[in-house]
């Protein structure tokens, strides 16, 4: 199947045993593909960069393993319910939370350390985990792009946030903060940072805003804003091995562009006044995006997105 589609990574998941996950590492450094996604919980990451792993997706198990004991939590709570436990679950548990106090900050310098010198990157999905816990504060899920989304999806969202319960929404909100505390110091290790959001039926993630609320985010979390820019432009390049990809703004360049009203560089959230967008060779001007958004909109109230 690889080989007849073409793929390019193979993506590994919470609850893959060490043989299957370290079976299909090894079959993909045979076959020249990349293995992405997170850390399986009943490993961790130090496995994971061992294996050759080149990206994380979520920050998944780092923050646990900077917690002494905490990766041992996951572990054991995967080894009674490796079916049904998942990361975002011990993420709102309380003896996750409740090791946040113990944070080792040497320990998690080393891990960095290991995670640039073996060029693995990690696509935090910020604006994902901020979904998840938020699905309790007002100013979020009462977001007026919730218009972008169809009805049933965002009933889907509110009843995430009524079956978790504000005790472990709480346990999230915290481990959440502990990781955004994170992105600055990775960011000194050198390890490389990629713009990711998930957007599919996440709670109160919007499909094309959410990159946006990513580079926010970002900033938010210690980043300039030419740092935040480059996790989803120009780092994707260097991720892919394609530096020599990246176009300039000239005759003749291939490539898509935004035209923006404001400078980025001043205030990462400029990149939201967009005046234009050149895409596949056409112009679109305000007037036409607008039209675009009310068409995504009805589309959306109609429940055909």
């Amino acid at each position: 199947v690889v080989d007849r589609y073409g793929f390019d990574f193979l993506k590994v998941y919470d609850r893959l045993t060490p043989e299957a996950y370290f079976a299909l590492a090894a079959e993909a450094k045979k076959r020249g593909l990349r293995v992405e996604g997170h850390v399986p919980l009943s490993l961790a990451p130090a496995d994971t960069i061992a294996a050759g792993q080149t990206l994380i997706d979520h920050l998944t198990l780092i923050l646990e393993a900077c917690l002494p004991g905490a990766l041992d939590v996951v572990h054991e709570e995967n080894a009674k319910a490796p079916r049904e436990v998942d990361s975002l679950m011990l993420m709102m548990g309380d003896r996750i939370a409740d090791a946040l106090e113990g944070y080792d900050a040497q320990t998690c310098g080393a891990l960095f350390s290991s995670l640039a010198a073996n060029g693995v990157w990690q696509v935090p999905t910020l604006i994902e985990m901020r979904g998840f816990f938020s699905a309790d504060d007002p100013a979020v899920v009462s977001d007026p792009r919730i218009a972008w989304a169809p009805p049933g999806v965002v009933e889907e969202w509110r009843e995430w946030g009524e079956s978790a319960g504000a005790h472990d929404l709480a346990n999230g909100r915290r481990v959440f903060a502990a990781q955004m505390r994170m992105i600055r110091p990775m960011k000194d290790a050198g390890v490389g940072l990629l713009a990711g959001t998930d957007a599919s039926n996440e709670p109160w993630v919007f499909a094309g805003a959410g990159v946006h609320d990513e580079m926010l985010l970002f900033v938010e979390a210690g980043l300039t804003p030419l740092e935040a820019l480059q996790t989803a432009t120009l780092n994707p390049l260097l991720y892919l091995g394609r530096k020599s990809d990246a176009r300039l703004i000239s005759k003749g360049e291939a490539g898509d562009l935004i035209l923006l009203e404001a400078d980025p560089l001043d205030d990462i959230s400029n990149t939201l006044k967009i005046a234009a967008v050149f895409a596949h060779g056409l112009y679109h001007d305000r007037a036409a995006l607008d039209a675009l958004i009310v068409e995504a909109e009805t589309e959306a109230k109609n429940g055909k997105l």
